[in-house]
């Protein structure tokens, strides 16, 4: 009985749907499109706070941080000094759980081509504490630990497959990276999923040995100076305890401070501490308040959406109260009717379902395509059991909510009334209360999304558009890598790079070359000490040859740029920026002013103007000294605008030089575009969600005073009979639901205000003098959206004769 009667309300139903297929289309897109985008966002939450990492143990595993603070109380950097990554490491017992990672690009010289790749050395712990597996082979032995320089070089399964062709004889062959033969001992298994540690998106592709890592072959690091490419990964044991490991660590580190800055009084009061970041945290640092706003922006729309389909629901429930009335009168309950339209509803939203999940697979898709270096763990953004379950659990709760609304609007007990007065236009109506509040719940979210998405827009903008005091037009940046480093005379290496910067120099598509790195790559922060006010300071200091300069056009405010005899000869000669020479002398010259840096008097000779690099909240302290053309990086600046080529430049190296190859050619816009890419993803996202918003809004409003506008169709074609013309029916409109629209901005205003308090050290960067004029922007906006939609459902009855308006009050 039970089941013949949900077959009959189900065929009903199904009836129902079928004769407004317009109805149905429109709820079923809507809910598709913003409960679509509400599945990613919270399925970017749920990666980030609720499925854990895909390694054993993970809520063990932490990351250590070194932090350092000079004398100044200035924030010198975050990371690992090498010296003091290794101290840490040696000094751990060997039961510990620590490992070392050194992340940097490579390029394997062994094959057909030099290839470039991104390279990791560890030590034998690194793949354990992460549960790694092998589809070939195995983990780096014992007899590869740490200071035993044994070679070996572990596959990703990428790269066993693009560059060996999944040679299920791999073992038998090696790899040669930077002058050393690595016999490969294993490939990573391809469920392997390494931790984002170094950068979002970076898949490391080569695993080798950690003492053959870079800093520790060409005997770089300093106690003082951050290395980025250094790592170190901890796993706590049983009942270990993070504050007391984190403080033992501590006072190891304080120690070496002491022991190796003894005699250096500067270095003293350096504040040196280390954290354990809980491995999930450290990969989100910094990412986190971009996935919360896409959430936060994403449910704003989704209840946007859900107003509008609310005030459907209610329309189309009106239109049914004879239905629900013949259905009372046969004896149907109050719990019958409920039912009745908890199916009707109930299938609407299960129409949706696979149309909600095919929108999500599509937001996952075009996530990985172009967010992987901002969002992290977007590889594993797919649908899943959780997808299924969120989707089915927001559908049924929104068709209760629904049924729950709608059936308020049919009082059972007037359900015969209604029938007896059907067509006369005195049936049931949605309350005008009902409508206000739905007006005011839009404006309210639309009012306070668009304010905070034009907030975050124009900051963005602004970002991008900042000058930075240099050229970068048709400007290039070559990296060079030694063959054999370790086995190649310093000076041939030197001499060498000289040449083939001569090389380059007369090739008919470069207009200059200089040995030196991009700005936008690097800066180091050393100590410089000024003896006349015995105060060391710590700027950020880049090694550049005579052609840095004149290359970017940046200009000198005072003195001269170096020679390139004192480039070659190594002289101690310094150029500053402004911001440095103002710490080193306020109100006289800095020309010829010596100061201390390696344990060397050096000269300044000239000042430059600043430079304000892409996201540089301001201009740091700035020096500059002579590289004597040891490092092999090029800058290039071509004649056209047209790219390039890598083939083109190898064969002008190899012409020149056996101990190098390229190890990466890209254009300086690269590097810009890289540092302003969450800007770029700022205003693409804050874009597509203001307009997003305002369609939602004017569609919401104008289904809301539609209905309005039908109940009032009489009254229309009476003031426009009697002499009204369109605008005085659009301001009587517009009057009425000013209400509306004042109670939705206060809202806004209040809702704002809390987002603001929430989250003042995300949101605090958007307070400023320009707020005031997103504010009065947002208001014209808004203002403008609710004049669209009050003039939208008149426009039928204001462009057609009186006639027409009147006679369709009488049908």
């Amino acid at each position: 009985m039970i089941a013949a009667s949900m077959t009959y309300h189900m065929k009903q139903a199904w009836q129902s749907i079928t004769r407004h297929p317009m109805f149905g289309a429109n709820v079923v897109a809507t809910i598709a499109i913003t409960l679509g985008a509400l599945l990613c966002a919270t399925t970017l939450i749920y990666l980030m706070l609720i499925k854990p990492l895909p390694y054993p143990e993970m809520e063990k595993l932490y990351l250590a941080k070194q932090a350092m603070v000079n004398q100044e109380g200035d924030f010198i950097g975050e990371g690992f000094s090498y010296p003091a990554a290794k101290q840490l490491y040696n000094s751990q017992g060997e039961n510990e759980n620590v490992a070392l990672s050194y992340l940097i690009t490579d390029v394997i010289t062994s094959l057909a081509e030099p290839v470039t790749i991104e390279s990791g050395y560890v030590t034998n712990e690194w793949f354990d504490l992460l549960g790694a597996t092998f589809i070939v082979g195995g983990n780096f032995s014992h007899q590869q630990k740490i200071e035993s320089f044994t070679p070996g070089a572990i596959l990703s399964y990428q790269l066993w497959q693009e560059q060996f062709g999944s040679d299920p004889n791999i073992q038998s062959k090696s790899i040669d990276i930077r002058g050393i033969s690595h016999p490969i001992i294993g490939v990573l298994s391809p469920s392997f999923v390494e931790p984002e540690i170094k950068g979002i998106g970076r898949k490391t592709q080569l695993w080798l040995a950690w003492d053959f890592n870079w800093a520790e072959q060409m005997g770089w690091g300093e106690l003082s100076s951050i290395d980025g490419a250094v790592h170190t990964l901890f796993k706590l044991h049983e009942n270990q305890n993070v504050n007391n490991l984190k403080h033992q660590l501590n006072n190891q580190q304080r120690d070496l401070w002491q022991q190796t800055f003894a005699n250096q009084p500067s270095f003293q009061d350096w504040q040196i501490s280390i954290e354990l970041i809980e491995l999930s945290n450290a990969i989100y640092q910094g990412q986190s308040e971009l996935i919360y706003y896409v959430f936060f922006a994403c449910l704003g729309i989704f209840f946007i959406a859900m107003t509008n389909i609310t005030n459907l629901f209610m329309s189309r429930t009106i239109e049914q109260q004879r239905n629900l009335a013949i259905h009372a009168a046969i004896g149907a309950k109050k719990f019958n009717l409920f039912t009745l339209l908890f199916i009707e509803y109930g299938m609407l939203l299960l129409i949706a379902l696979p149309f909600v999940l095919a929108f999500a697979y599509l937001g996952f898709y075009l996530l990985q395509q172009h967010l992987t270096s901002v969002l992290p763990r977007a590889e594993e953004l797919s649908l899943s059991w959780f997808s299924l379950a969120f989707s089915t659990c927001v559908l049924v709760l929104l068709n209760t909510i629904f049924t729950l609304v709608c059936r308020q609007l049919v009082p059972y007990h007037r359900l015969n009334n209604a029938l007896n007065q059907s067509g006369k236009g005195s049936g049931i109506q949605i309350k005008a209360s009902v409508r206000s509040s739905l007006i005011a719940i839009q404006i309210t979210i639309a009012a306070t999304l668009i304010f905070i998405n034009l907030a975050m827009f124009n900051q963005a903008y602004k970002t991008i558009n900042q000058p930075m005091g240099i050229s970068v037009d048709n400007l290039w940046q070559l990296r060079l890598m030694e063959k054999n480093p370790t086995e190649t005379p310093t000076e041939t290496l030197r001499n060498d790079l000289i040449q083939i910067n001569r090389a380059l120099n007369q090739h008919p598509e470069i207009a200059q070359s200089t040995i030196s790195l991009s700005p936008l790559i690097w800066f180091g922060n050393y100590p410089i000490f000024d003896p006349e006010q015995n105060t060391q300071f710590t700027p950020e200091v880049k090694l550049i040859d005579d052609g840095y300069f004149p290359m970017l056009s940046q200009t000198f405010i005072t003195g001269e740029n170096f020679t390139e005899q004192q480039v070659l000869d190594g002289e101690f000669v310094m150029v500053i920026n402004e911001k440095m020479a103002h710490l080193l002398a306020s109100t006289e010259t800095v020309i010829n002013k010596k100061v201390r840096f390696w344990g060397r008097d050096y000269n300044v000779i000239g000042v430059v103007q600043d430079l304000q690099l892409p996201n540089d909240l301001d201009v740091p302290p700035r020096a500059y000294v002579p590289d004597s053309r040891k490092r092999a990086n090029i800058m290039l600046k071509s004649i056209v605008s047209t790219p390039l080529k890598k083939a083109d430049l190898l064969s002008v190296v190899e012409s020149v030089s056996i101990h190098y190859t390229i190890r990466e050619i890209k254009p300086f816009d690269d590097d810009k575009h890289r540092l302003l890419f969450m800007q770029y993803t700022t205003i693409a996202v804050t874009g597509c969600l203001t307009i997003l918003t305002l369609f939602l809004a004017i569609i919401g409003l104008y289904g809301i005073l539609s209905y309005s506008s039908q109940l009032r169709r009489h009254e229309i074609g009476t003031r426009l009979a009697i002499g009204a013309k369109g605008s005085d029916i659009l301001s009587m409109m517009f009057k009425e639901n000013l209400k509306a629209l004042f109670c939705g901005l206060i809202g806004s205003v209040f809702t704002s205000s809390c987002l603001f308090f929430m989250f003042d050290e995300q949101l605090n960067d958007l307070i400023n003098a320009s707020a005031i004029i997103w504010l009065s922007v947002t208001l014209v906006i808004v203002v403008s959206v609710t004049l669209i939609g009050c003039y939208l459902p008149i426009r039928q009855y204001v462009a057609n004769p009186v006639i027409k308006c009147l006679r369709a009050t009488e049908e």
